[in-house]
């Protein structure tokens, strides 16, 4: 019981540490916002942003044709008489 509350205020203290060295300034910025433009503009963030784009258009790809083929389904034919104009003879 008391190790695991020491093992808390240790990962409390860490936490505390690493939230108020992120906060220091240098440059005119804090290092947490370089740290932040540094994985933003690496590789592989670009690399997920790409494939997250593609994702998403393939997931509205899929919902206009689902969409495009329901409305198919269910709009009359031109040609053939509609379930209300057969039932009226």
């Amino acid at each position: 019981m008391m190790g695991e509350l020491v093992f808390v205020l240790r990962c409390l203290a860490l936490t505390a540490a690493i939230v108020t060295f992120s906060q220091l300034q240098v440059r005119g910025e804090s290092i947490e916002d370089h740290v932040d433009q540094a994985f933003r503009a690496s590789k592989a963030a670009q690399w997920v942003q790409s494939a997250a784009t593609g994702g998403a258009l393939a997931i509205q790809n899929a919902f206009n044709s689902v969409k495009n083929g329901v409305d198919q389904a269910l709009s009359p034919d031109k040609e053939q008489p509609t379930r209300f104009e057969r039932a009226g003879r």
